[in-house]
C-alpha cells in the first residue's frame, strides 16, 4: 500500500519536472530571428493607349437665300470672248433684272453648249436661253423648264430644219413656196428612225 502511494506522489512530481525542463531547454535554445521580407521594385511596362482625336465633321457653310449677295441668280450665255457687244448687252440685262427685282445677278459666259449644259446639270446656272434641240435635251435631263417665252421677229415659236442628203432618198415634206410642212409630221420624222443625226448650232 505504501508503494502505490509513493507512485502517486512521484508521478505528478515527474510531470512537473518534465514540464519545467522543457521550459528551461526552450529558453536556452538560440532564438531564430525572423528576417523581414525586403521589398524589391520591379519595373512593369504598361502600354499607354494612344488616343487619336475623333475628327469632327466640317461645318457646312449655310448659303444665304437665292438672289442675295453670296448666292446670286446666275444666267448662262454661250458667247465667244471677243463678242464684246454681246457680253456688254448681257451685263445690261443683269443690271436691269437686278434693279427691277432687287436680286443679285451674275452672268456666266460659256464657249459652247456642252460646257453650258455641264454647268446646268451641276446646278451652277439658273437661267439660260437654249435653242430648240438644246431645250429638248435639257428637258429630258429634267433640268429645263420654260418659264419665259420671248417674241422673236413677231412669233412665239421656233422651228427646226431637218436637212438630208438627197442621195439617201428621204421624202421631202417641206414646201419651199409656202414655207409650210406638207403631210403628217410624224410620218416625216419616222423616216429618220435608225439614222444618226448631226446637230448644227448655226
Amino acid at each position: 500500500m505504501k508503494r502505490t502511494n509513493r507512485n502517486k506522489l512521484f508521478l505528478p512530481l515527474i510531470l512537473v519536472l518534465l514540464f519545467c525542463g522543457g521550459l528551461i531547454f526552450s529558453a536556452c535554445s538560440p532564438k531564430t530571428t525572423e528576417t523581414a521580407p525586403t521589398l524589391t521594385e520591379t519595373a512593369v511596362q504598361t502600354e499607354i493607349p494612344i488616343l487619336t482625336p475623333t475628327p469632327r465633321p466640317s461645318p457646312t457653310p449655310t448659303l444665304p437665300p437665292l438672289g442675295m449677295e453670296g448666292n446670286p441668280v446666275t444666267i448662262g450665255y454661250i458667247l465667244s470672248e471677243d463678242a464684246i457687244e454681246s457680253i456688254n448687252a448681257a451685263e445690261d440685262i443683269a443690271f436691269l433684272i437686278s434693279e427691277d427685282t432687287g436680286y443679285a445677278i451674275e452672268n456666266l459666259i460659256f464657249p459652247d453648249f456642252a460646257h453650258l449644259a455641264e454647268a446646268i446639270l451641276a446646278g451652277e446656272v439658273h437661267l439660260f436661253w437654249p435653242k430648240p434641240l438644246e431645250y429638248l435635251y435639257l428637258s429630258e435631263q429634267g433640268v429645263s423648264n420654260a418659264l419665259l417665252m420671248t417674241n422673236h421677229l413677231g412669233v412665239y415659236a421656233y422651228g427646226v430644219q431637218f436637212m438630208t442628203n438627197e442621195a439617201h432618198g428621204f421624202t421631202t415634206y417641206f414646201d419651199e413656196e409656202t414655207g409650210q410642212i406638207m403631210g403628217n409630221v410624224i410620218d416625216a420624222l419616222q423616216q429618220f428612225a435608225g439614222t444618226r443625226p448631226c446637230f448644227l448650232n448655226a
